[in-house]
């Protein structure tokens, strides 16, 4: 998931997850081809994500919707940093 997201969900194929997965971190343990594709098929499943082929035929995982997300909170984090703030605070007891 981590290098999902650090790659902002951009198609990757699954010897690059498996070079990239294994070489992250030396102390984490080494995950073999199956293991890497079965998370990945799952992933597809639950985030969701898309399957596709490159120009060599390779499976390509695609994620867009963490790329859509991470906008989105980007977009948010500039809006509320640009705001003064909401006005002022009114207590209406009365009601």
């Amino acid at each position: 998931m981590r290098i999902i997201f650090e790659m902002r969900g951009e198609p990757i194929t699954l010897d690059e997850m498996l070079q990239k997965v294994n070489h992250y971190d030396p102390r984490a343990e080494r995950l073999d081809r199956a293991t890497i594709e079965k998370m990945l098929t799952e992933l597809k499943d639950e985030l969701p994500g898309d399957i596709s082929y490159d120009d060599n035929g390779q499976l390509l995982y695609h994620f867009p919707i963490i790329d859509m997300e991470l906008r989105a909170a980007e977009h948010l984090r500039t809006v509320q940093r640009s705001e003064k703030g909401l006005g002022k605070i009114v207590f209406d007891s009365e009601k």
